[in-house]
């Protein structure tokens, strides 16, 4: 596909966005957000067959490229190398751990442009575990082949200059939102009743992946103490994981089926939609990069309670716009939301100062803008013109 050039940058280029991910979570929805609005560059969505990003990708129209049914397919390099050349792509982002293993193999055997976004930390997100270990080492592995890095939050960055990355190749591109609220807060009852809480209740919300780093064992152990002295006060998990059932059975023997919902993974709009409902938003994470169900929740003028781990604190500040706890503590996860469900001004005030701050800091534009800088410059990196990439072929 030819390229053209006006005052040396591209009119075009085309971008393949890798995410192997089987859960639907905040690299998907990065990964869709910018294949929806990279125009006039064009982008396509790789992933596995039947995955929710796959899935979404289709919905909304995004060209979509299957490169296997499940991560471990051997194949799955060699696939992306042939839809590379075979419809001329000259970026390659990858979303996550298993999508930067395999894409780095197709970047050796093809003359893409190969850019890594991390939208966590491996090592803090599955502190302790043999995954930590492993993504970590496979991370620094595939780094040889990398053109360009992008990090979602300056933590996250820090780490990439520590573990030998030099400064000019790491660039920060927070997420960002582009949310029409007024689409999703007109029917707070209806809402409450398809999820089965009481009209009147106070709804706090909590929306993720059901994995060790997200700290919903956390979240539902304060909500008991909480419970025990509001009984006006419901949750709700939106998600689906691993510690689904261990979650299950932590609610259940707290005997609080009737207060705590589970309902598990939700589409993008009845998250959405119950997030208009809610009255507070709860994330109590141990590790984390820029969230964005808590820009959404900020762009809705949610208050929101938060751990103030990884770019979490970069983008809130607490008590000004959330309340902000130490991770791993969940009496003051419950002190922080008995102080909010008695302060209703003070829910508002930090609610509406959220949606300033999302507003003003978090648009879509700037992560799109920042975005192509940081694709512009791995090209450059990789000494190679666009429109000179596939002449061989």
């Amino acid at each position: 596909m030819p390229v053209g050039f006006r005052g040396g940058m591209p009119e075009n280029v085309r971008v393949l966005l890798v995410d192997l991910s089987k859960r639907f979570g905040g690299a998907s929805v990065r990964a869709l957000t910018l294949a929806s609005n990279l125009e006039p560059w064009d982008a396509a969505i790789a992933g596995l067959k039947d995955s929710p990003v796959i899935k979404a990708a289709e919905e909304k129209k995004i060209p979509v490229k299957v490169v296997g049914q499940n991560r471990t397919d051997p194949l799955i390099p060699f696939r992306l190398m042939n839809i590379i050349h075979r419809e001329r792509f000259q970026v390659m982002d990858t979303q996550n751990i298993q999508s930067k293993f395999w894409g780095s193999m197709a970047a050796y055997m093809s003359n893409v442009t190969f850019v890594s976004t991390l939208n966590s930390s491996y090592k803090d997100e599955h502190a302790g575990s043999w995954k930590g270990t492993v993504y970590s080492a496979i991370d620094r592995l595939t780094n040889h082949r990398a053109d360009g890095y992008i990090a979602v939050s300056n933590s996250i960055r820090t780490e990439l200059l520590r573990s030998g990355v030099s400064d000019d190749e790491v660039d920060l591109v927070t997420n960002a939102v582009n949310i029409e609220v007024s689409d999703f807060s007109r029917d707070r009852a209806s809402v409450r009743r398809q999820i089965g809480v009481p009209e009147d209740c106070v709804l706090c919300i909590s929306v993720g992946r059901l994995v060790w780093a997200k700290g919903y064992d956390i979240f539902i152990e304060a909500f008991a103490r909480v419970a025990e002295v509001m009984p006006q006060v419901r949750a709700v998990i939106l998600g689906d994981g691993e510690l689904y059932d261990s979650l299950l059975r932590q609610v259940q023997e707290h005997g609080l089926e009737n207060k705590i919902k589970l309902p598990g993974y939700c589409d993008r709009n009845t998250v959405l939609s119950v997030l208009g409902a809610a009255d507070i938003f709860v994330m109590t994470s141990r590790s984390e990069g820029v969230p964005f169900a808590i820009l959404e929740a900020a762009a809705f003028g949610l208050p929101i309670l938060a751990t103030n781990c990884g770019g979490i604190p970069e983008i809130l500040t607490d008590r000004e716009d959330a309340i902000l706890v130490p991770t791993e503590d969940p009496s003051l996860v419950s002190a922080g939301l008995i102080k909010m469900v008695n302060n209703k001004d003070l829910m508002k005030e930090i609610g509406a100062n959220a949606a300033k701050n999302i507003k003003q800091n978090f648009s879509l534009d700037a992560q799109l803008r920042a975005t192509r800088l940081a694709y512009l410059k791995a090209l450059k990196r990789r000494q190679i013109h666009p429109s000179k990439m596939f002449q061989q072929n």
